[in-house]
């Protein structure tokens, strides 16, 4: 039966923290307006995926831990990598607007090639702008978005 006597407080903590993620995304997805009557796959779409998996993967996780199976006997956290990761999501989240979403993107990307311990600093840069400004004229120029362009307003 589930006990909290084995719980490991930190894998609790994001088993938790996904669960409020997915339920903010989740809640957040039906204030979206729909589209035309003919889009395929409307703008709630993709929130309401990364909802699911979010609440999908927290849930899965938090009957882990509740179960006492410690994934950190497994594979230890690295707390460097972890930081560097929420380095890379803070960052994205706040340069969105001000630098527009390929910078954004693009340092997200790297700091993500970081955390899962490249050294290739320069490579890991081009195809960070090459990712970043791929999916940004793919979801503005394919799909019609609108995603914030920051600084580089009036180039494209």
């Amino acid at each position: 039966m589930f006990s909290f006597k084995h719980a490991d407080r930190m894998e609790l903590g994001i088993a938790t923290g996904a669960i409020i993620v997915g339920l903010f995304i989740l809640g957040d997805s039906f204030v979206i307006k729909l589209g035309s009557g003919y889009d395929r796959i409307g703008p709630r779409f993709f929130p309401l995926v990364i909802a699911t998996g979010l609440l999908v993967t927290g849930l899965m996780m938090l009957i882990e831990v509740l179960r006492g199976i410690n994934r950190r006997e497994v594979e230890p956290v690295n707390l460097k990598s972890f930081g560097t990761l929420l380095l890379g999501l803070v960052s994205c989240i706040l340069l969105l607007k001000p630098a527009g979403f390929i910078i954004a993107a693009s340092i997200q990307f790297w700091l993500i090639a970081r955390a899962f311990k490249s050294t290739r600093t320069v490579r890991d840069a081009v195809i960070a702008v090459i990712l970043s400004a791929s999916v940004y004229f793919i979801f503005t120029r394919g799909l019609g978005l609108v995603l914030p362009q920051g600084i580089l307003t009036g180039l494209f």
